[in-house]
This record gives structure tokens, C-alpha cells and sequence, in this order.
């Protein structure tokens, strides 16, 4: 599942935005017969669809192997939202799920610069990852002139080594079903750009 889809007359649609970041609405989306919707990543067809906690997100019609959005674990698709809040909140736009042209990476959430070109890049990293391999992913953003700041809810070994942060998940005490985040990183860290 994921937060994105393709419409061939609509564009990219953002399940994070009350417009779906093309001007239409859930109601558009939601339960239209014939309507076609495709993945961002694998092109397979998607449906829209709101959870039990009114969450609205795409799934797939054949939930394929080899897409990541469509293989996402639930914890990782409900973390997603959060830095995109927090980035929209502090005054700037960012897209869900967006990847470069060259296809080294997809970016949970992409925030852009005042003159709307990619600047950063939100990582919600759950599952396990070296800390080789956290700077060899952030290098992929960095050739691209984007930095990256990866978001976790646990400690990890390469939150000392790249910027991060790490947050307390929704639903934990004292957030009200909210994401909170705290600076993680080392001082004189770099960021791209």
C-alpha cells in the first residue's frame, strides 16, 4: 500500500492532501467504477481506500513481489505521513514516495526549496540497515544534490553517522496519536547543497 497513485489525465495523486495534490477530491477516487489508477513504482493497478483508523491510501489490485511500496510493512506506511506533516507545518512542500529520474532512490517524503527544486529528502527507516549502508544510501541522495535525514523509533547503529532522527511513535504516551521528533544527529554534521 502506499500514498500515491497515477492518473493519466490528473497526474500523481497524494493521499496526504485533502486535494490529492491534483485539485480532486477522496470522494473522486474512492469507489468509482472504471476509474484507473496505477502505482508510481510498478505501473500495477491500484485502488483508493481509507483503513480503520480513516487513513486514505492506494493498494494494489495484484499485490506484486517486487514493488516496495506495495511490500511495505504497516509500521513503515503509518510513519510515512508524519515528517511530511512536520516539513508542510514549518512552511514547505513536499511530495510522498517520489524517486529520482535515474531510479538510485525513492524518497519517502521529498520536501522542496522556495524555488520548488528537491532539497531533501525524509526517510522513515525501519527495518535494519548498517551503517555503511545508511551512508552509501545518503551518497545516492547527496550525487543528486539532496540531503537526506533518517527517521526512526528506535536507536540504530548509523544514527551517529548520518543525519537522523528519532521519533516516538503515534499512540505512545503523552503524543495524542501524534509523531514526536527529536534531533538525533552529531554536531557539524553536512547536508547536500
Amino acid at each position: 500500500m502506499g500514498y500515491t497513485a497515477v492518473h493519466a489525465g490528473w497526474g500523481r495523486l497524494d493521499a496526504s492532501l485533502d486535494d490529492l495534490g491534483c485539485g480532486r477530491s477522496w470522494a473522486d477516487v474512492r469507489r468509482v467504477k472504471g476509474l484507473e489508477l496505477a502505482c508510481p513504482e510498478c505501473r500495477g493497478r491500484v485502488f483508493a481506500h481509507v483503513s480503520p483508523h480513516r487513513a486514505g491510501h492506494f493498494y494494489h489490485q495484484v499485490r506484486p513481489r517486487d514493488c516496495e511500496l506495495a511490500n511495505e510493512s504497516p509500521e513503515h506506511h503509518l510513519l510515512k505521513p508524519e515528517p511530511a506533516t512536520a516539513a508542510r507545518a514549518a512552511g514547505f512542500r513536499c511530495e510522498l514516495e517520489v524517486g529520482n529520474e535515474a531510479r538510485t532512490w525513492r524518497a519517502d517524503v521529498l520536501v522542496f526549496d522556495p524555488q520548488d527544486r528537491p532539497f531533501m529528502a525524509l526517510e522513515a527507516q525501519l527495518s535494519p540497515m548498517t551503517p555503511q549502508d545508511a551512508r552509501t544510501r545518503t551518497d545516492r541522495y547527496a550525487a543528486d544534490g539532496v540531503a537526506v535525514c533518517w527517521v526512526a523509533v528506535e536507536k540504530r547503529p548509523w544514527e551517529r553517522g548520518v543525519p537522523s532522527l528519532r521519533v516516538a511513535p503515534p499512540g505512545t504516551a503523552g503524543t495524542r496519536g501524534r509523531c514526536v521528533m527529536a534531533w538525533r544527529a552529531t554536531p557539524g554534521q553536512r547536508h547536500a547543497r
